[in-house]
This record gives structure tokens, C-alpha cells and sequence, in this order.
């Protein structure tokens, strides 16, 4: 009774034939409701061992730890708990039943539940950010080909524009050799 986790005591038909306060404050149960009751019964629907029954969880070993089982509490709410359990072995070595010890996981189940959704929140966040990169990477790389195509067309301007300052200087050669000659013959003249 000192305990803070609920304790059920299985016979080795599963009928309840011992509970510990902190069970039946955690489920809303009263002790004498329990006591002779089908495990099952105080098992969610849906829950594997309300289908399967207790022992399938003692298969391979004698005891099993950090199982989830779904309570149907008293007032008919599902109560996640996480659960521990060992096999009774009578005298003659034969199952002679079971004792359970639950926590409410409710807590735990809450948490687990908060992170998931952070690590979503990170996981979309992160998406986000990649997708934002990969649009930066693709304008910078736009704005490199452009300034790439704006030097290239500068340096083609720039021998465009020595050509035709040699070709003006060749041409201007010839034509003030031919103006001198000419005010030299005009003077002769």
C-alpha cells in the first residue's frame, strides 16, 4: 500500500485477485470492484492484451518491462500506462499468476508527443530554410552569368574601340603626310 505505482496480482486464469491502492487511484476503481474481475475487462478495446490475453506478453521471458497497456478506467476514459511484470511460478512450477506494476504514462505519452511535434516544427523549419538557399544559390548564380555576359561584352567594346582608334590613326597617318605635301606644293607653287 506504501507504494506510489499501482500493483495488480493476476491469478492464472488473469482474474484480478489483488489490487494496491495506488491502482485503484489511479483507475477510479474501488479495490472490491477488481477483485475476481477479467483482467480484459478493465483493458481498453483496443488494447493487444485485451485481445491476446496477459500471458502472450510472458512468451519468451518471465518478466517484461516498458510495456504499454491502455486502461478503461472507471469512468470509461482510456489511461495510458506503462507496465512491468513478473510470472508467479508455484510450487509445482506451473504459472500460478501474475503481478503487474503500472505508471501512468500519460505524462511521458504528453511529451513524447510535444518533441514529435518540435521535431516537425525543425523538420518543415528546416525544409524552409533549404528551399530559401537553393532560391539564393539560384539567383546569385543568375547574377553571376549576367555580370559574366556584361564583361565579356566591356571587353569586346574595349578591342572594338583600340581597332578603330588604330584604324583612325592609320588613316590620319597617310592624310597629314598628304596635307603636308600639299601646303608644301602650294607654297612652291
Amino acid at each position: 500500500e506504501a507504494m506510489a505505482d499501482g500493483m495488480l496480482v493476476l491469478n492464472s486464469d488473469e482474474r484480478i485477485e489483488n489490487s494496491n491502492s495506488a491502482f485503484c487511484s489511479l483507475t477510479g476503481y474501488e479495490s472490491s470492484e477488481l477483485v475476481g474481475r477479467p483482467f480484459k475487462e478493465i483493458l481498453a478495446e483496443f488494447d493487444v492484451l485485451s485481445m491476446t490475453g496477459v500471458k502472450a506478453a510472458f512468451l519468451k521471458e518471465r518478466s517484461v518491462s516498458g510495456m504499454t497497456v491502455t486502461f478503461r478506467t472507471a469512468d470509461g476514459k482510456d489511461l495510458p500506462a506503462a507496465v512491468t511484470g513478473s510470472l508467479l511460478q508455484g510450487v509445482d512450477g506451473e504459472v500460478g499468476g501474475i503481478v503487474l506494476v503500472t505508471r501512468d504514462a500519460r505524462d511521458l505519452l504528453s511529451v513524447m508527443q510535444g518533441e514529435s511535434r518540435e521535431v516537425a516544427r525543425e523538420r518543415e523549419h528546416t525544409q524552409q530554410l533549404r528551399s530559401e538557399r537553393e532560391e539564393l544559390e539560384k539567383q546569385t548564380r543568375e547574377q553571376l552569368e549576367h555580370a559574366q555576359t556584361l564583361v565579356t561584352q566591356a571587353e569586346r567594346l574595349s578591342t572594338i574601340g583600340q581597332m578603330v582608334a588604330s584604324i583612325g590613326h592609320e588613316i590620319n597617318s597617310p592624310l597629314y603626310l598628304i596635307s603636308n605635301c600639299v601646303g608644301s606644293l602650294g607654297q612652291d607653287v
